[in-house]
C-alpha cells in the first residue's frame, strides 16, 4: 500500500465530505452498539461513540480543548455544549472546515468554538496550549502516526487529558488474511493500521502517559456493514467522485474486513506527561 501524503488525504475528503455527510447522517465516524444485535439508527450509533469519547475526556468548564481531525464539527460542538469548554477543531480538509465554520452561525453555545485547516503532523499551536485533546477516528490516515502523536503530546499541557479513538488490529494478521487487510486499507485510506499493543506503545513513546486501553471492537463492528450499505446507497453521488468500481470495492472489502477476528477499534486514554525539573 502506498503511503499517502497529508495533501492527498485532504483532497480526498474535500471531494467526498458532502456525499459522506448525507450518507452517514452528519457524522464522519463509526457508531457504537451496546450489543451486536442492537438496532439503533446510524445517527444514534455515531452520537453514542461521540459520547463515549467525550465521557472519557477530562475537561472542566472554561478549559481549552483541541479536536484533532474535527470533520464537520459535530463532536466539537457537542463537547462545547455539554462541558462548557472552549474548543478548537482542526482538519486537513478545507471543505470540512468550511462546513464546520458555517454551522457556527446556526448554534448558540456557552463557550467559544473555532475551526481551522491544519495538518495533525504539524500543528500550528504553541507548546502546552491546550488543557485536553480528543482525536476521533483520524490517526489511521496519518503517513507518520508517531509524528502526529508527538504533536499532540507537545500541545497538551502536562497532566492534560488525551483521548484517542481509532481503528486498530486485535491480533497479528495471518498470511491468509494479509491481502484482504491490505486491499481494505488501500481502498478506504487506512494509511497506518497496527495492532492495539503497538498503538499503545507509540502513544507512550510519543511523550504521553497511557492510563487505559479500552477495546470496543465488538461495539463498533456492526458499523462496518452499515457503512458498506451507506456507501452503496450513495453510489449516485460518490460514484462519479471515486469511481463505480472503487465504490463497490470499498463496500465489499468493508464487509469482509469486519468479519475478520483481527478487526479492532480502540480507545486510548492518557495524559500529557509531567515535565521534570
Amino acid at each position: 500500500m502506498s503511503r499517502q501524503t497529508a495533501d492527498e488525504i485532504g483532497k480526498f475528503y474535500d471531494d467526498v465530505t458532502d456525499p459522506y455527510v448525507q450518507a452517514w447522517d452528519g457524522n464522519l465516524h463509526m457508531g457504537y452498539w451496546e450489543t451486536p444485535d442492537a438496532a439503533p439508527s446510524i445517527t444514534e450509533a455515531t452520537e453514542r461513540l461521540t459520547g463515549e469519547v467525550i465521557s472519557a475526556l477530562r475537561a472542566d468548564p472554561g478549559d481549552r480543548v483541541l479536536d484533532v481531525g474535527c470533520g464537520i464539527g459535530r463532536p466539537a460542538l457537542r463537547l462545547a455544549r455539554e462541558r462548557k469548554v472552549d474548543v478548537v477543531g482542526v482538519s486537513i480538509s478545507e471543505q470540512q472546515i468550511e462546513i464546520a465554520n458555517a454551522s457556527l452561525t446556526s448554534v448558540s453555545l456557552p463557550s467559544r468554538v473555532s475551526f481551522q485547516t491544519a495538518d495533525a503532523m504539524d500543528l500550528p499551536f504553541p507548546d502546552a496550549s491546550f488543557d485536553a485533546v480528543m482525536c476521533l477516528e483520524v490517526l489511521h490516515h496519518m503517513p507518520d502516526r508517531g509524528r502526529a502523536l508527538r504533536e499532540i503530546a507537545r500541545v497538551v499541557r502536562p497532566g492534560g487529558s488525551v483521548v484517542i479513538a481509532d481503528f486498530a488490529l486485535r491480533a497479528p494478521v495471518p498470511e491468509r488474511h494479509r491481502d484482504l487487510v491490505d486491499r481494505f486499507s488501500a481502498a478506504c485510506n487506512l494509511v497506518t493500521l497496527t495492532e492495539i499493543d503497538e498503538y499503545a506503545r507509540e502513544f507512550t513513546v510519543s511523550g504521553l502517559d497511557l492510563t487505559e486501553v479500552i477495546d470496543i471492537s465488538d461495539q463498533v463492528r456492526p458499523s462496518m456493514s452499515q457503512h458498506a450499505a451507506a456507501v452503496r446507497a450513495a453510489r449516485g453521488t460518490l460514484g462519479p467522485i471515486v469511481g463505480a468500481d472503487r465504490l463497490e470495492e470499498m463496500a465489499g472489502l468493508t464487509d469482509r474486513y469486519a468479519a475478520l477476528p483481527e478487526f479492532g477499534y480502540v480507545v486510548l486514554k492518557g495524559n500529557g506527561r509531567l515535565r521534570s525539573g
